[in-house]
This record gives structure tokens, sequence and C-alpha cells, in this order.
């Protein structure tokens, strides 16, 4: 006489299967609410951490919204190391800085902006796009740079427009997507 394996599904009825996927799908969905909840706080946290350490550099962070700080979308994967506490940093679950673009270190809150080295020249780009009130052409979704460093950053902050050459003066030119579209 062959020994048969009992199934635990067997010894339940439909009510109880039933009962028991409906518990497990509820544990699921309270689980991915906790996770979800958990990476809201872990993101407020680096944020906090973030603002500390731009207050030591001398820089006012209350202009860094937290929503750009989360943009996670569109952009290449990145992994590196901070300079300032040798943490390994990975853009893929950590936050970029919208100031410098650099990402932000979870474990010390550090960033481009306060670089020993690079971040002068990031505060002197910022200084100079934020003064340099670019030249608006007849069509109004297009502007004027001189140089192409802030015309570059001025583009990359509008996705969907166009950095060219001007071509007939020196300088480059931002066109937006609604300009694009109308000169077509």
């Amino acid at each position: 006489m062959g020994i048969r394996k009992f199934s635990f599904q067997e010894s339940l009825t439909a009510t109880e299967v039933a009962f028991l996927k409906n518990k497990t799908a509820i544990e699921a969905a309270s689980l991915k609410k906790h996770l979800e909840d958990a990476v809201v706080a872990l993101k407020r946290r680096i944020i906090e951490k973030h603002g500390e350490f731009l207050r030591k550099k001398g820089i006012n962070p209350e202009g860094i919204s937290a929503h750009k700080l989360s943009d996670i979308y569109n952009r290449s994967h990145r992994s590196t190391f901070c300079y300032a506490c040798n943490s390994g940093l990975d853009n893929e679950i950590d936050l970029d800085c919208p100031r410098c673009k650099w990402i932000i270190c979870t474990q010390c809150g550090a960033c481009g902006c306060g670089h020993p080295q690079y971040g002068p020249e990031i505060s002197r780009r910022i200084a100079q796009l934020g003064n340099a009130a670019p030249t608006s052409q007849k069509n109004s979704g297009v502007k004027s740079f001189t140089d192409y460093a802030i015309a570059s950053e001025h583009a990359r902050q509008h996705p969907g427009s166009i950095l060219r050459r001007q071509p007939t003066t020196e300088g480059w030119l931002v066109t937006y997507k609604a300009s694009i579209n109308d000169n077509t």
C-alpha cells in the first residue's frame, strides 16, 4: 500500500481558501502601503539632511522643491562615491540635487554644491543663469544666449526645447516645443 501525500489545500473548504486568498491580498496591500510610506519618510529625511548640508555651505535650500528632488524619471543611470564621506551613490535609488544635478549622499547629504573644486563653478554658473536674462526674439518661444553653458542648462531645464547655434551671429538659441510646432 502506497503512502498518499497529503495536500494542505485538500483539507480546506472553498470558503476557507477564499478567506486565505483575501487575507493574503489585504496583507500584501498593507505591506505595499507600509513600504510606500517608508520610502516617502526616507526621501523626506534625505531632503532635510541635504538642506542642512546646503545651509552649512551658505546656500539657501528654500528654492529647491522636493518635487524636483524626487523627479527620477528621464535620466541616465549613474553610480559613484561621495567625495565627502566615500559612501556609494546610485541615482536609481538616491536623489539628485536640482541645483547642481549631482547625486545627493544619503549618509552626509553632500552634493556638488559643496564640492571643494566644482562647487564654486556650479554656484557661478547658477548665478550667471539667474542673472543672464535671455534676450527674447520676435517669437516668444525662442531665447538667445551668448554663453553655451548657460544656454545648454536653460534648454535642459525646458524639456522638448532645442539648442542650436545662432545662424547669423555669435551665440546660441533655445527654441521651445510650442514654437517648433508653430514654425512647421
